[in-house]
């Protein structure tokens, strides 16, 4: 699923990727690396989250 406005974010970063590649012909944002944070949540039309925030940092494997 993907937001409505690709301004305020993409459910995935293969699907930015995709994005940066019709709009400008080559991916610009890199894949995840250690130490990187990802934010997720789901917000409804009153402006709540859906299920809370999910913050979870890459870390070595």
């Amino acid at each position: 699923m993907s937001n409505v406005d690709p301004t305020v974010g993409h459910a995935c970063i293969a699907e930015r990727r995709a994005v940066e590649i019709v709009r400008d012909g080559a991916p610009t944002t890199p894949f995840l690396q250690v130490g990187d944070t990802v934010i997720v949540d789901a917000i409804d039309g009153d402006g709540r989250s859906l299920f809370g925030r999910i913050v979870q940092t890459v870390v070595p494997g």
